[in-house]
């Protein structure tokens, strides 16, 4: 066969990398550092011989994953809302809003497709759904501190860490509970001494959710 101009880009950034020759057998196909067309000698990464496209019948391309729809990343989105929510010991509007989210793909779109900003689960920014866990937060305290955050948490109290480093920002934890019973979790992960960063939820018992970005 003859390879196209595709064909020899595919082969050269290793998206092409077996062949099947004319007569059945399957190889591994490189360029060169010269140009040539070549095949691997067996359990080999390095070396191999010349070969000469006419020896090719045809080029085991690499099958190309249908992109999701739009609508389908939506969907995903707004679904792990709701299954994380789910997975909490507690409650609050937040937690109710995303358990009250569509359960499937066809409720979603009978409700107008919306988005996670349009159902107020979050400000549509950047980092909307990205999970924090509480076992990484944890991991930059004492082990003591890190088992007052985690009863705070089970038994769902007014608890508080200032500030601290995470990751080369500023980093507070925050858990609150209301006369309603509504207990609450906030995470900020802020530029250093800026005020300004990224913004997380509790959403269940082990994990924060990207909500804002300011």
């Amino acid at each position: 066969m003859e390879l196209s101009k595709e064909q020899r880009d595919g082969i050269n950034n290793r998206q092409i990398r077996e062949a099947i020759l004319t007569n059945g057998e399957k190889v591994r196909i490189f360029f060169s550092t010269n140009g040539f067309l070549c095949q691997f000698k067996k359990g080999s990464r390095k070396y191999g011989w010349s070969l000469h496209e006419s020896e090719i019948e045809r080029l085991i391309e690499p099958k190309k994953r249908p992109e999701k729809s739009i609508d389908e990343k939506t969907f995903k989105l707004i679904s792990k809302f709701r299954k994380e929510a789910l997975k909490a010991s507690f409650t609050n509007d937040f937690i109710r809003d995303c358990i009250a989210l569509p359960k499937t793909f066809d409720e979603w779109v009978a409700d107008g497709k919306k988005t996670p900003y349009q159902y107020g689960i979050t400000t549509g920014c950047k980092i909307t759904g990205d999970l924090v866990s509480i076992e990484s937060i944890s991991k930059k305290f004492s082990f003591n501190y890190k088992e007052l955050i985690k009863q705070a948490i089970k038994e769902q109290n007014n608890f508080t860490t200032g500030r601290f480093d995470y990751n080369g920002y500023d980093g507070s934890v925050s858990f609150v509970k209301d006369d309603k019973g509504d207990f609450r979790g906030y995470f900020a992960k802020e530029f250093r001494n800026c005020g300004n960063g990224y913004y997380y939820l509790l959403i269940n018992d082990n994990y924060f959710i990207g909500y804002d970005v300011d």
